[in-house]
């Protein structure tokens, strides 16, 4: 409650500088069922700080009280988890006996992890280019067999530790955002798709990582979407924007609620002019390409993305209405800080795949 009334303090502390404005809030009165998507994953700072005792003790408290159920970090394969080095012949050696031990923890209290596969042990890199203080080197490695037999061996190890359906349940990622480069990627675009490729391929191909279908995310779709925005003939858009399953993805699960709204004002903050979806495309039985859409089979109900682009419809109306072309950035801002803030655990919104793609034509 303390930290509620501070909030609003500063927020009409800043109005009240502009204009005069009251703010009424009825704490017996809910707009909806809240949204818990922010339990889904939280962030961490690297992996090796996962092997502290504080650290866990730390975790283990705010996933009782959060209920979060993915963690992500970065580091997992640094030189300070030990996971690659190589003998005097320059042969591999790997170890995971610190993976091990940082999962195995995760697990015993009911969380799972979300893998960022990086960054590049330092035997196996091609140059020193490194992040952050505890250097995490970002550079490719200097031979992409050895990297593609890395990665085998990572998975089969997780595969026959964990065993088939529990890996099948975690999220796997290849880096962490190459594009920002200079950055997290020392390197092209190219050079990161070619990174991607034998990280996914080897085992088992784009959209899944293992021949046994562990769930790899998409990052040449996600993280170089502006990519797919650019003019053709002076109009841009998105066609076949997918609102929920269908049957010839490489998986078709349920969305989660919010991703088709987020996808809609990802496309139109990109410069697009138009989003396309199925009006009515979900057939009720057969052997037909499955699509999914924004009207339900009873061609009346909107579905769970229909609801969205209801919402979304009316929020961009809302915006219109509150738009000042020539409205000034304040030169402050009201900061909300939480005293009580766990260190490096941070909310973390978690996005896989963004199915959408730039419109070359437009029927």
């Amino acid at each position: 409650m303390k930290n509620l009334i501070v909030l609003f303090t500063l927020i009409s502390f800043t109005c009240n500088i502009n204009a005069q404005r009251t703010i009424n809030v009825d704490y017996n009165k809910t707009a909806g069922k809240l949204n818990t998507m922010f339990k889904e994953c939280v962030g961490a700072g690297r992996a090796n700080e996962g092997l502290r005792a504080d650290w866990q003790q730390q975790l283990s408290y705010v996933h009782k009280q959060c209920g979060f159920k993915y963690i992500r970090m970065h580091g997992l394969l640094t030189d300070d988890m030990a996971v690659y080095t190589e003998d005097n012949k320059g042969n591999p050696v790997y170890s995971y006996m610190y993976v091990d031990a940082l999962y195995d923890y995760l697990l015993s209290i009911g969380m799972k992890p979300f893998v960022e596969l990086g960054f590049m042990p330092n035997a196996l890199a091609s140059g020193n280019k490194t992040i952050f203080w505890w250097r995490g080197n970002v550079t490719p490695p200097k031979d992409y067999n050895k990297w593609e037999a890395f990665m085998k061996n990572l998975v089969q190890h997780f595969t026959e530790r964990y065993g088939e359906e529990e890996v099948k349940s975690w999220y796997f990622e290849v880096w962490n955002e190459p594009n920002l480069s200079p950055g997290f990627w020392s390197s092209t675009q190219d050079e990161y798709f070619k990174l991607y490729d034998y990280t996914a391929y080897p085992n088992g191909g784009g959209g899944n990582l293992g021949n046994l279908g562990f769930r790899l995310g998409d990052s040449k779709t996600v993280l170089f979407a502006s990519e797919y925005y650019k003019s053709v003939g002076g109009f841009t858009g998105v066609m076949e924007m997918q609102p929920g399953p269908t049957n010839w993805a490489g998986f078709a699960s349920l969305l989660y609620p919010g991703a088709v709204r987020m996808w809609l004002y990802h496309s139109f903050a990109a410069g697009g002019r138009v989003a396309c979806s199925y009006r009515f495309r979900q057939i009720l039985y057969g052997s037909e390409q499955y699509h999914a859409a924004v009207i339900k089979t009873d061609g009346v109900t909107p579905s769970q993305g229909g609801e969205e682009y209801i919402q979304f419809n009316k929020e961009i109306k809302q915006l219109r209405e509150l738009y000042k072309p020539n409205a000034q950035i304040p030169e402050k801002l009201p900061a909300h800080l939480y005293y009580n803030n766990f260190d490096c655990l941070l909310n973390q919104a978690m996005c896989m795949y963004n199915p959408t793609k730039a419109v070359e034509h437009c029927l």
